[in-house]
């Protein structure tokens, strides 16, 4: 911003301007009551005799100098809107971008959960199909386990044979261990 521009010029022209006023008036009106010719010596004249007009051909300074003082405040009221408005907007684009952030994060959330939906169903296909209750004679049912068995798949799995034997009347139970790759420790103390 050039000198030009600014508050603090612009009022202290204001002042000195509207602070010119009151000599050139007062001196006007003395001519006039005096009875001189309106020219540059009458002007000479009055402002020589009389002392009056020594102080109110200050005002221009006084006037420009408290003007300047309220351009200079005016100056720093536009720095402080300038810098207000930049942290506005640098505050509207964190917000955005917090919102944006949001929306991610229920997007991802929600496909977290329905992946971990559809891990629940596949890891209950899975325990159906690890351990299958064949029948294969009246009476008599076939078992066979497949896979690491830990203390809740042996206990998820001593449920499902007592609900086999009870469904199905069996007597027999016939337990193939051969697709056993590991047993827990926790899992036999069952």
């Amino acid at each position: 911003m050039n000198w030009r521009e600014r508050a603090t010029f612009r009022y202290l022209m204001y002042g000195v301007l509207f602070g010119m006023l009151f000599p050139s008036t007062a001196t006007l009106f003395d001519i006039a009551q005096r009875g001189l010719p309106f020219g540059f010596m009458s002007v000479l004249h009055v402002q020589a005799t009389q002392p009056l007009h020594w102080m109110i051909n200050t005002a221009p300074l006084f006037l420009g100098f408290f003007a300047s003082l309220a351009g200079r405040r005016q100056d720093k009221l536009g720095i402080l809107n300038t810098m207000l408005t930049k942290h506005n907007k640098a505050l509207k684009q964190a917000i955005e971008h917090n919102a944006l952030l949001h929306d991610q994060t229920r997007r991802q959330l929600d496909e977290l959960q329905l992946l971990h939906k559809q891990l629940l169903e596949a890891d209950q296909t899975l325990e159906q199909l690890s351990a299958p209750l064949i029948p294969v004679d009246k009476g008599v049912i076939i078992l066979p386990l497949v896979g690491v068995f830990d203390e809740k798949r042996v206990a998820g799995l001593e449920e499902k044979l007592l609900h086999g034997i009870q469904a199905r009347r069996a007597q027999a139970v016939i337990l193939d261990c051969t697709g056993i790759e590991h047993i827990s420790a926790c899992a036999t103390k069952t």
